[in-house]
């Protein structure tokens, strides 16, 4: 599925696996979906879930989901930390 990354796939209700992970394109983060028909041996690109440059935000760790409407849900957990302070006492 995915090169580098953290790659997750799911089976879905008509038997076929969709997943999910990061592509490196260039100076980009690309969280890219795909599609098996084969349990798992090919897959095929189904689309995107987020873009981001390379630094600016961190996209890792997506999960794909279906729900029992048939809806697929995309989550993906962000890495990056904000400092908050008040006075001399500072949280992340």
């Amino acid at each position: 599925m995915g090169q580098r990354g953290y790659s997750r796939a799911t089976t879905i209700q008509d038997g076929f696996m969709i997943g999910c992970y990061v592509n490196h394109t260039g100076p980009q983060l690309i969280l890219t979906t795909v599609k098996s028909i084969n349990v798992g041996n090919d897959w095929t690109v189904i689309g995107s879930i987020a873009t981001a440059n390379q630094g600016s935000v961190d996209l890792n760790n997506c999960h794909v989901h279906q729900i029992s409407s048939g809806h697929v849900l995309a989550a993906f957990k962000n890495h990056d930390r904000i400092a908050s302070c008040t006075g001399d006492q500072c949280w992340v």
